[in-house]
């Protein structure tokens, strides 16, 4: 099946935001020989795309790597917006994980498989709050918050 979609300026924004990010979501963490050459194609396909038909404001060719990429000031913005989400999802991971582990301390075995969502939540407010309030300052592996405080 073959399509065609004529994109405007804002949309073609979009687009390119979208493909960087599910690119970056991909192989963010991954070695250069195990990025998925399959989402790296489709990317180049698209990036390839907009670059022929007059989008060099955000898209570049790089002939020593042939390869089409985003340009560095609009990669910078991108790189803007997913250092913020990385730091929103270190936050919400840490509380949760430990509002999680309080909870799992504070339960009978027989208890362990009735989770109860509302009393993990207040316990991950309550790590949200410290977090806020002081980072990592107060924080020490050994011991439990959810402990100290009931």
């Amino acid at each position: 099946m073959k399509i065609s979609i004529e994109f405007d300026e804002s949309k073609i924004h979009l687009l390119i935001k979208s493909i960087y990010f599910a690119f970056w979501i991909q192989n963010a963490w991954k070695d250069f020989d195990e990025i998925d050459k399959e989402m790296e194609g489709f990317s180049q396909y698209i990036l390839a795309a907009l670059y022929k038909s007059g989008e060099e404001d955000n898209i570049e060719y790089d002939h020593g790597l042939n390869a089409y990429l985003v340009k560095q000031k609009t990669e910078k913005v991108f790189q803007k917006i997913i250092g913020q989400y990385n730091d929103d999802t270190f936050w919400k991971e840490l509380s949760f994980r430990f509002a999680q582990r309080d909870y799992i301390l504070t339960q009978t075995e027989d208890k362990l498989g009735i989770e109860s969502i509302k009393e993990v939540e207040e316990i991950q407010e309550m790590y949200d709050i410290e977090f806020h309030k002081n980072g990592i300052t107060n924080l020490q592996i050994s011991g439990s918050i959810y402990k100290i405080i009931n």
